[in-house]
């Protein structure tokens, strides 16, 4: 993932003397995996504002050295916090995640994206991207949630991280579109498992399509499989995220106590998952 630290998270990945208090503030920036994003300019503030200077310059050497430092292209502005606000409301990097540790300035009035550390708790916007930043990934469970009205909002709240989302990946043994209307009208590929002997009729496969595409839209394809042992997941990926459910989407309600739910931020993942696709039919016609 792509972060973009404000000089508090800076100043407390510095404390070295204390970071067991502040662990995963210093995995969001150390953990070898994140890129970390400035500017030119930014990187300028920083150097004139941050209280060690040197290990400022060490980062960044260390960032460059590793291919994990990102430079972002900005207008001239006037100070440290206008830098910022920019860099976080005008990149066109589609997962950035602007990070703040405490937000006394009201950055989040300019920068609704924004992650505020001291507000991270379970299940909350600000601890989905905390634990994503700093594990790539969160686990949650039906323990966790309090109304299946919070169950949807954390994942209306995934599907908002990232700016732009031109494909979904749904892998699901059945045709169920419960949490998916929130990319209703994108290009959603839907791959199942649809069997009808062995002497499968084209016409008799495009019922669930038009079920699906009825409330997904009209951009949705469907691609299925007869071999059962090719499908057992329930699984949507979109951009690098994967969200894999153990249970029927419609099982995932607070009165059925059996459910997780496993979310992880992993290119590699997500391209292995994706090579499968290869093994399904799309099914033709409208």
């Amino acid at each position: 993932m792509i972060v973009l630290p404000n000089i508090d998270i800076l100043e407390l990945c510095f404390n070295f003397k204390n970071i067991s208090a502040h662990k995963k503030v210093f995995d969001i920036v150390y953990n070898g995996t994140n890129e970390i994003c400035f500017s030119k300019k930014y990187i300028a503030f920083l150097e004139q504002s941050i209280s060690d200077t040197a290990l400022f310059e060490a980062l960044i050497t260390e960032l460059s050295d590793t291919g994990r430092l990102r430079i972002e292209t900005t207008t001239e502005k006037n100070n440290l916090r206008e830098e910022f606000i920019e860099i976080a409301t005008k990149s066109n990097i589609s997962v950035l995640i602007p990070v703040v540790y405490d937000d006394v300035t009201n950055l989040q009035r300019k920068i609704p994206a924004l992650l505020i550390v001291n507000k991270g708790a379970p299940v909350n916007m600000h601890w989905i991207k905390l634990e994503l930043l700093s594990n790539h990934k969160c686990n949650v469970s039906y323990q966790q949630f309090n109304s299946n009205a919070e169950i949807e909002t954390l994942f209306s709240n995934l599907f908002a991280i990232p700016k732009i989302i031109t494909d979904v990946y749904v892998f699901n043994r059945q045709q169920e579109t419960r949490f998916l209307s929130n990319v209703s009208g994108l290009a959603i590929n839907y791959y199942t498992f649809l069997y009808r002997g062995s002497k499968m009729n084209e016409h008799e496969l495009l019922p669930p399509k038009r079920d699906l595409k009825k409330i997904l839209g009209n951009r949705l394809k469907l691609f299925y499989t007869g071999n059962a042992r090719l499908i057992h997941e329930r699984k949507i990926i979109f951009d690098e995220l994967l969200i894999t459910i153990d249970n029927s989407f419609e099982n995932v309600v607070i009165n059925e106590p059996t459910w997780e739910i496993n979310v992880s931020y992993d290119r590699q993942k997500a391209t292995k998952w994706k090579s499968k696709c290869a093994n399904f039919r799309e099914v033709r016609g409208n």
